[in-house]
């Protein structure tokens, strides 16, 4: 009888130890939560399970800003262990922004998103616009930038006493020419025709109306002082303040003017002089301020009609 109870009990004990068996191998077949991978995220759908079953798969995609270009997405649990991940994701890139006419694209990087494309124009342009795109998942980003011929304009020549032949015109562009003649009683010093230079100043410099001897010799007795100078309103530029208020000046006495706002000097002389009753002519050449750019916006960017005073800047948002 007692060697009957003890076969029953080491039958027991077998029957036992077998199902802890089973249980501890099924238990070493799962696997945990999946590694992570460069520049790779898991589905959603799988990050909040914490034990998988042997034969289960679980699917990769490529982060933010990175592509597919190689590889399978799925990894595989396998006795307890995840097969290796063959997906290969790299950064996206937009790649060349393409031909710039009469200038060239400067690149921040290796044209990834978030990176940026500078237009530079040659010699004798200018860009009109923005003068940078950006790199974003659906492509270069912004107006196209082009490059414009730099205007080179003369204000127009103040010469008093004169007629010229061109017309109310208070901006000459380069190579145009003024053709002057004196009033009756004044004679020409200086050349008859002058042209607006590539400097931006006129080639020769502008004459001036002399009286003729005969007006001369009427006037000897007359003061030789000037009147207050007229406002040069085709030049940008205004006189100084302290000589606001002035009404008169001796010959020899110099004014000097300053751009008006918006404007800063490009070249020229901020003096004029009463010579003899005649102030010389405001030679001053004021130009647009830059404003530069507006900043970025996220999801968005300005579209500009250009980057100087009086010019304007239009935010334009992505799609959606």
């Amino acid at each position: 009888m007692r060697r009957r109870t003890n076969m029953r009990t080491a039958a027991g004990t077998i029957v036992l130890l077998s199902f802890a068996f089973l249980a501890t191998a099924q238990e070493a077949q799962e696997c945990s939560a999946p590694p992570d991978y460069p520049h790779t995220r898991l589905d959603k759908k799988f990050t909040s399970r914490q034990k998988f079953s042997s034969g289960q798969k679980v699917y990769y995609s490529c982060a933010e800003d990175f592509t597919p270009f190689r590889g399978s997405r799925s990894v595989e649990c396998r006795d307890g262990k995840w097969s290796k991940l063959t997906l290969k994701c790299e950064k996206i890139s937009c790649g060349n922004a393409g031909d710039l006419p009469n200038g060239n694209f400067r690149y921040e990087g290796q044209t990834f998103v978030g990176e940026k494309v500078y237009a530079e124009c040659n010699e004798g342009y200018v860009v009109k616009g923005m003068n940078y795109m950006i790199c974003k998942k659906s492509g270069w980003t912004g107006e196209f930038p082009s490059c414009e011929e730099k205007e080179i304009t003369c204000s127009s020549p103040a010469v008093n006493d004169s007629v010229t032949r061109s017309g109310d015109v208070s901006v000459h562009r380069l190579g145009e020419t003024i053709t002057f003649t004196c009033k009756p009683g004044f004679q020409l010093d200086g050349a008859q025709q002058i042209t607006c230079g590539a400097n931006g100043q006129w080639q020769p410099e502008p004459p001036r109306c002399l009286p003729s001897p005969e007006e001369a010799k009427e006037s000897s007795n007359k003061p030789s002082g000037c009147d207050a100078p007229l406002a040069a309103s085709s030049s940008n530029a205004n006189l100084a303040d302290k000589y606001i208020t002035m009404t008169a000046f001796s010959s020899g006495d110099k004014v000097h003017y300053s751009c008006n706002v918006g404007y800063t000097a490009a070249g020229g002389s901020r003096t004029r002089m009463c010579d003899n009753g005649r102030w010389t002519p405001l030679r001053l050449r004021c130009e647009r301020k830059l404003c530069g750019h507006a900043g970025e916006i996220s999801n968005g960017q300005f579209v500009y009609t250009g980057v100087e005073f009086g010019d304007t800047a239009t935010a334009v948002c992505d799609e959606g």
